[in-house]
């Protein structure tokens, strides 16, 4: 639930945690600490002997991974899809920041 807001925690607790001096640093460095915290959370949970790679699911070969990234992202594209059409203001950075996150 607080993977995220990491930034907005540090900041409401007195730290300032800086985004990257570029446009859409701030959700990069967002996203960026989300997955170490989860990465750090699935570590800490994990039982001894057992490998955090196969844990977090990307031990798979072929179509497995971006088999399970689509079907895990079919909500958030719908989603997107009803609110919204789409954009026709694209840049480079925008769509590079897009494949980022």
């Amino acid at each position: 639930m607080a993977s995220i807001n990491l930034r907005d925690i540090a900041a409401w607790a007195g730290w300032t945690v800086p985004g990257l001096p570029m446009p859409f640093g701030g959700a990069v460095v967002d996203n960026g600490l989300g997955v170490l915290l989860a990465l750090a959370v699935a570590a800490w949970l994990l039982r001894p002997g057992h490998s955090l790679v196969r844990a977090v699911g990307l031990a798979g070969t072929g179509w497995q991974g971006p088999a399970v990234v689509l079907l895990a992202t079919v909500p958030c594209w719908f989603g997107l899809w009803w609110l919204g059409g789409v954009g026709t203001d694209w840049t480079w950075l925008s769509l590079l920041m897009l494949a980022v996150l």
